[in-house]
């Protein structure tokens, strides 16, 4: 009898311990298949990336002003048509970025020549450039938000705001002349000490 009890009460340990242990590998597995699931739909690396002191505007894909970018100590800049979640851009700084870079899986993404999308992540460093720093970039009349207006205004404003002022009268009635005849622009600019304005020094 006692040889029995034992045996009953060693087979009902057995089955309690069986029980936890599969519920133990049951949730497990379950919290595994969850998260490679979240991992599936937030595919995204880190990377560090630079941004230049300036932006360019296109037609090419969309109109509007551009970011020129490179992933970190490389040589070669690209224009990225897109937005920096997060980024508060102020012309005039080279920009020291960590961003989370995301793969963009749309079709449409072959469209408006997006690959990645980028959120910023830290403002590793922002550096100001020389206020004698001059950079190119070309212009169209559609490129403004203000074109109809001139010459009663004495500045163009580009499509993100920033304003261009020109540095002499017969600069800006030599700009209006050319891009009113469908002519692009290829100016030659400084930046300014106030914030996101840009100055034209020649057109070429």
């Amino acid at each position: 009898m006692v040889i029995k009890y034992i045996c009953a009460k060693m087979i009902m340990y057995l089955l309690t311990l069986y029980s936890i242990i599969v519920l133990f590998f049951s949730i497990t597995c379950e919290a595994q298949i969850t998260d490679t699931f979240q991992k599936k739909n937030e595919i995204y690396d880190i990377i560090e990336i630079d941004v230049n002191h300036y932006r360019v505007a296109s037609t090419a894909e969309g109109q509007g002003l551009f970011y020129l970018f490179k992933v970190h100590k490389s040589k070669e800049w690209s224009i990225y048509f897109g937005e920096i979640n997060g980024l508060d851009y102020e012309w005039g700084y080279i920009y020291h970025l960590k961003v989370k870079r995301k793969k963009v899986r749309s079709p449409m993404s072959m469209i408006v020549g997006i690959n990645y999308l980028y959120e910023l992540i830290e403002i590793v460093y922002k550096e100001k450039v020389a206020p004698n720093e001059k950079f190119e970039m070309k212009l169209d009349k559609s490129y403004f938000k203000n074109f109809d207006t001139l010459p009663r205004s004495d500045s163009l404003v580009l499509l993100d705001g920033t304003n261009v002022v020109f540095c002499s009268d017969g600069l800006l009635q030599k700009t209006i002349e050319q891009l009113k005849i469908g002519n692009y622009v290829h100016g030659i600019f400084r930046h300014s000490e106030e914030k996101n304005i840009i100055k034209l020094v020649e057109i070429k």
